[in-house]
């Protein structure tokens, strides 16, 4: 529901998916993949997984996005 409402207000789109690592959140709509993820025994052992799950959206959602490299920038950095 969180990720719903974060995609509405800022037109961010949140995955959730269950991984081997455990939940792992990104952000599909960025240059570079956003990520953040809840072990398996984060999410055993939480109280509270609503609000676990908003802190990962929160993490990915709230992530800076890098600032574009100039491509003369990057021609003078290879050279």
């Amino acid at each position: 529901m969180y990720a719903q409402e974060e995609r509405e207000r800022a037109g961010t789109i949140i995955e959730l998916r269950l991984t081997t690592l455990g939940l792992t959140a990104f952000r599909a709509d960025a240059a570079c993949t956003r990520a953040a993820t809840a072990s398996w025994s984060e999410l055993a052992g939480s109280d509270d997984l609503a609000r676990l799950f908003t802190k990962l959206i929160r993490q990915v959602a709230e992530a800076a996005s890098p600032e574009p490299v100039a491509a003369d920038t990057a021609g003078a950095m290879a050279a």
